[in-house]
C-alpha cells in the first residue's frame, strides 16, 4: 500500500493563507535546476521558503522517491573541494516538514536528472523538524513512515552535487543548509578551487571545427566570452577561435561544458593543445563561488584528415579507350584505392585504365590514412570510337571567300587527309 503524506492548513474565507509573521512564500528562477543557488560555505540560511515548482519540470514521475516531486521546491549546487564523508542537515526555522534528494551532477547537466540514475539520496519521511545526512543512519531512500535522517554519503573532490529541497508543510518558515564539520563530516564544500578544462570531446573525421570543452566544476554563462576570446588553440596549424557558448546557458545561470567553434576546419592531424587563457581579453572566467579561472592547457589529437577527388582524361582508338586517372586527394599518410567497375581495382595514386568493351562504368576511389577515409565516385563513358568531325566557318560562302576547317574528331588523331569536293586535297 502506498503512503502519502497529509496536510492540514489554515483556511481564511475559503482563501489558503501563506503570510506568516509578515512574511510569505517567494517565487524565484533557482526553482529549476539549472538556476540553481550556489553554496559554497558551510552555512547558508534561506529566510523564506518558496512556492509552486519553477517553470521546469525537472523530476518527471517516478524518477524521485519524493511522491510529490517538486513541491514548494527550491535548488542549491555545491562543489566539492575536499574528499571525505559528506554530512548535512536541513533545519526548519518552524516545525515544518522538509524533503529533499540529492543528485551527483559531476559530468552531468539538471537535463540529465529527468533520465534518472543521478539521484544518491532522497528523504520522503513524514517528519517535521531537520533532516539531511547524519552519521547513524543507513538508508540511501527514505520514503513515507522512514526515519527523518539518510546516510551519510561518500563523496570526492571535484564532484559536484545538486539539491533538491522541498516544503511540504507549504509554510512561509525558512530554514538553514548546516554542513558543519561538527556534525561528522570530514568533506568539505568550502569552495576555494578555481575552474579548469579537464577534458574535451573526442573530434572525429566528419568533424574538426567544433571542439567540445568540459570544466572541472559548473562556470559561470555571464563569465564565459560569447568570441571564444576565452581560449586559444596551439598545433601543426592555428585555427582562430571564432565563438563560445553552451545549450545549458539559454535559460540557465551555470554551465560545465561549452561549445567551441573554430573559423575552419582542421585539416591537418597531430597533436594539439587547447589553451583557457586569463585576462588576455579583458575577461576571466568565473565558478559559481567566484573563483576566477587558472592558464590551463590540455592536450587533443586531430585525427589524420583525407579527402577525395581524381580528374582523367581520354585517348580513343578503334578497339579500347585509354583513360589516365589522376588523384586530387589531401591529407597525410593517404592510401589508394580504385575500383574501375569492371572488377579490376588499383592502389596506385595516379593509375592507367584501358577499356576494350563499350559500356558506362561507375569508377570509385577511396582514400584513407590511419584514422579517416573518403569516397569518390564517377561515370564514365567508354565508346572505343575513333571518330572524324569537323566544323567549317562559314558554313555558306561566296566565291573566293575563305572557309576555316577546324578538327572536333573523338580521338587523338595523328595522321589528317582532307578532300575539299573540288579536286584540292
Amino acid at each position: 500500500m502506498n503512503l502519502f503524506k497529509t496536510q492540514v492548513f489554515l483556511l481564511l474565507s475559503g482563501l489558503l493563507l501563506f503570510r506568516v509573521s509578515g512574511f510569505a512564500q517567494i517565487t524565484g528562477p533557482e526553482q529549476d535546476c539549472i538556476n540553481a543557488i550556489a553554496v559554497c560555505q558551510t552555512i547558508y540560511v534561506q529566510n523564506q521558503s518558496y512556492q509552486g515548482n519553477g517553470q521546469i519540470e525537472d523530476l518527471p514521475d517516478g524518477i524521485s522517491c519524493l511522491q510529490n516531486e517538486e513541491n514548494n521546491s527550491v535548488w542549491y549546487i555545491f562543489t566539492v573541494t575536499i574528499s571525505g564523508v559528506l554530512v548535512f542537515e536541513i533545519i526548519p526555522q518552524s516545525n515544518d516538514d522538509y524533503d529533499f534528494a540529492l543528485y551527483n551532477l559531476t559530468g552531468a547537466s539538471c537535463a540529465d536528472i529527468a533520465g534518472g540514475g543521478l539521484e544518491v539520496r532522497c528523504n520522503y519521511a513524514f517528519t517535521n523538524g531537520p533532516t539531511g545526512l547524519r552519521a547513524g543512519f543507513t538508508a540511501a531512500v527514505q520514503g513515507p513512515g522512514g526515519q527523518a535522517f539518510n546516510a551519510p554519503l561518500n563523496v570526492n573532490v571535484g564532484e559536484t552535487y545538486a539539491l533538491l529541497v522541498d516544503n511540504f508543510s507549504s509554510t512561509a518558515f525558512g530554514y538553514t543548509l548546516d554542513f558543519n564539520p561538527a556534525n561528522g563530516s570530514t568533506a568539505s564544500i568550502i569552495d576555494f578551487l578555481p575552474p579548469e578544462i579537464i577534458g574535451i570531446d573526442s573530434l572525429t573525421c566528419e568533424n574538426t571545427q567544433t571542439i567540445v570543452v568540459n570544466f572541472s566544476e559548473p562556470v559561470l554563462c555571464s563569465s564565459l566570452e560569447a568570441n571564444g576570446s576565452d581560449f586559444q588553440i596551439t598545433g601543426p596549424t592555428t585555427p582562430a577561435v571564432i565563438s563560445a557558448v553552451s545549450p545549458s546557458c539559454g535559460s540557465g545561470t551555470f554551465t560545465q561544458s561549452a561549445i567551441i567553434t573554430l573559423s575552419g576546419p582542421i585539416t591537418t592531424g597531430g597533436a594539439y593543445n587547447l589553451l583557457l587563457q586569463v585576462g588576455t581579453d579583458g575577461n576571466t572566467l568565473l565558478d559559481n563561488c567566484g573563483n576566477a579561472a587558472v592558464a590551463t592547457s590540455i592536450p587533443f589529437t586531430v585525427p589524420n584528415i583525407v579527402s577525395g577527388g581524381f580528374s582523367y582524361t581520354r585517348s580513343s582508338s578503334c578497339v579500347a579507350d585509354t583513360f589516365r586517372f589522376t588523384s586530387a586527394a589531401t591529407g597525410t599518410s593517404v592510401q589508394y584505392l580504385w575500383d574501375f567497375g569492371d572488377n579490376t581495382t588499383s592502389t596506385d595514386a595516379n593509375p592507367l585504365k584501358v577499356y576494350s568493351v563499350i559500356d558506362t562504368y561507375t569508377v570509385i576511389l577511396i582514400v584513407s590514412s590511419p584514422d579517416c577515409s573518403d569516397t569518390i565516385t564517377s561515370d564514365i563513358i567508354v565508346t572505343n570510337s575513333f571518330q572524324a568531325a569537323f566544323t567549317a566557318n562559314p558554313s555558306i560562302v561566296c566565291a573566293g571567300q575563305p572557309v576555316t576547317f577546324t578538327d572536333i574528331s573523338n580521338a587523338a588523331a595523328t595522321n589528317y587527309f582532307w578532300d575539299f569536293g573540288d579536286g584540292n586535297i
